[in-house]
């Protein structure tokens, strides 16, 4: 949180709020490496009818929101939509007449965030027509499918599929990617003799 003076506190090494913590204070919160990542995918069939759903996704990792880091005001200035971190990396300056960036040299827990989610890649609804009299054709199938229909996460951001494998920042949202899109599609499949 922060102090009167509106300055950032953390806590040190022995539980108690400092508002310049050291090497000494630092803490392990988390692993960008999710503890689990699964998936699923099945084919139901009814009579003439056939859904495939596939979902996927990661449990326990947790991600460095640095979109929010950057672009959250931090109630001090109102003129700008940017922090005085994002405001001082731009212009060059330090806070504080030429300080090192005095409030926003420390990751804090304020920024990480959990980034498990559940997402649907894809689900597709057929149905059948068995075609009898037909010396060409023996059957016609009719779909619709529609990929990357939804995502259940409590993460904050764009989008909890964030770069976890990465040697130089794994699992911090940089906001570099335009975000997936969704589509769907209908088709026709013709099976012939």
């Amino acid at each position: 949180g922060f102090n009167a003076k509106g300055e950032w506190m953390y806590e040190d090494q022995y539980g108690s709020p400092t508002n310049i913590p050291t090497t000494a204070d630092k803490q392990y919160l988390g692993s960008a490496q999710p503890l689990l990542t699964y998936g699923w995918n099945n084919t139901f069939n009814y009579k003439n009818w056939d859904l495939t759903v596939f979902l996927r996704g990661v449990l326990g990792n947790k991600l460095l929101n640095a979109s929010r880091f950057m672009y959250t005001p931090d109630g001090t200035d109102t003129s700008t939509n940017y922090n005085f971190f994002a405001k001082d990396v731009l212009s060059g300056e330090g806070v504080n007449g030429g300080a090192v960036f005095a409030d926003y040299n420390h990751f804090s827990d304020y920024w990480l965030e959990d980034g498990s989610y559940l997402k649907c890649d894809n689900i597709t609804l057929g149905y059948t027509f068995k075609i009898k009299e037909n010396k060409m054709v023996r059957s016609l199938r009719v779909y619709a499918s529609a990929s990357n229909l939804f995502t259940l996460t409590s993460y904050s951001g764009l989008d909890p599929e964030v770069n976890t494998s990465c040697i130089d920042y794994p699992g911090v949202d940089i906001n570099n990617f335009y975000p997936k899109t969704g589509s769907i599609m209908f088709g026709v499949n013709v099976n012939f003799l």
